[in-house]
């Protein structure tokens, strides 16, 4: 794990408890009643703090937001994580709310696209629409399971404990019709696409088991590993960074032309992959270096993508939104962002923004 480690290029990730903790430190693995509990108490309460956080920024007034999108990968159940989360928060009982599931860590854009859609249809109303989007990915449950496995099986090792980190991620969306869209917006949204890769079902996956067994195929510098553990089966084949790497330029040059009509810049005709910002989904050190050299893009197009990964590692869903947070602290940029991720299926989902400058 520690060699491994050393290669995925992540400096530090955050969780929301140590390895040492009590709940995993006991001769048998927590079960899944132990860790559902775990999300849906302290997973609430981070995604709590992160939606306080997006609201005080906002400004409005907590009565004044008409939908939630939520979005996970690490806990299922009824009612799920976003109604709990809107009691803790005072939302009103008539909001109207989204969750979704299946989607991985393409699920920050696709909480994105599904808000997008919702504001749309608010603005053919003649509505305004001021949507709270959340995203909370525990994966430090799965720490234990992966030393259990590795006490086990020391020739065998989880890639799960070394790259995933714990997080939270909200923010609020405008339609043009709420009066504060033109004073408080960081990000215009222009389009969104999602597609599905052929042939790439059986590449990404996240099942459960009723036998408590999760496999992860890892492919570094030749070497494959193969976990069985606890929980939940995950399965990542050699082709994911492959096929996700290959699918960033057709996607982006399908999406180009709908975003040189929609800008009123003579300028605009000539736009191309190097006029934009990139926020990346980091699902992996071959994954940004692939689009880099895919793309031939600057360190410094990719720059937020970087940090992120460096820092915070591989937080599912969570860190799309977490790379478009960081982005708008570093400096101007360019004023055309693509932000795009990967999830199960496989499916690439990619948006294409612009700043908003005052």
């Amino acid at each position: 794990m520690l060699q491994i480690n050393r290669l995925t290029g992540i400096k530090t990730r955050a969780m929301i408890r140590p390895w040492t903790d009590s709940q995993f430190d006991k001769p048998e693995p927590p079960t899944i009643c132990d860790l559902d509990d775990i999300f849906r108490t302290e997973g609430v309460d981070l995604t709590v703090q992160a939606c306080q956080k997006a609201i005080a920024e906002w400004g409005g007034s907590i009565n004044d937001i008409t939908h939630t999108v939520a979005v996970t990968s690490t806990n299922t159940g009824a009612p799920g994580y976003d109604f709990l989360v809107g009691r803790k928060l005072g939302l009103s009982i008539t909001t109207e709310q989204t969750l979704l599931a299946g989607v991985g860590c393409a699920g920050g854009m696709s909480a994105i696209r599904n808000a997008s859609n919702i504001a749309c249809a608010a603005s053919a109303r003649g509505q305004a629409a001021r949507i709270l989007v959340m995203a909370c990915e525990i994966n430090c449950t799965q720490i234990r399971c992966a030393l259990e496995h590795a006490a086990r099986n020391p020739k065998e090792t989880k890639i799960s404990a070394v790259l995933f980190g714990d997080g939270a991620a909200a923010f609020i969306m405008c339609n043009e019709l709420a009066a504060e869209a033109r004073s408080k917006a960081i990000y215009s949204m222009v389009e969104s696409t999602v597609t599905s890769l052929p042939n790439s079902t059986q590449d990404m996956g996240l099942f459960a088991d009723p036998l408590g067994t999760e496999i992860i195929s890892l492919y570094m510098k030749n070497l494959s590993l193969t976990s069985r553990l606890l929980g939940f089966r995950v399965e990542i084949t050699k082709e994911v960074a492959v096929k996700s790497v290959a699918s960033i330029l057709p996607t982006f040059k399908k999406m180009l032309p709908s975003f040189v009509a929609s800008s009123s810049s003579s300028s605009a005709k000539t736009l191309d992959v190097q006029d934009f910002d990139w926020a990346v989904h980091p699902g992996g050190i071959a994954i940004l270096k692939g689009a880099q050299r895919e793309l031939q893009l600057s360190h410094e197009q990719l720059r937020a993508s970087y940090e992120i990964y460096e820092h915070r590692g591989n937080t599912a869903s969570v860190t799309i939104l977490s790379v478009l947070d960081k982005l708008r602290t570093m400096g101007e940029g360019r004023d055309n962002v693509v932000a795009c991720s990967f999830g199960p299926g496989m499916i690439i989902e990619m948006a294409t923004l612009k700043r908003c400058r005052s």
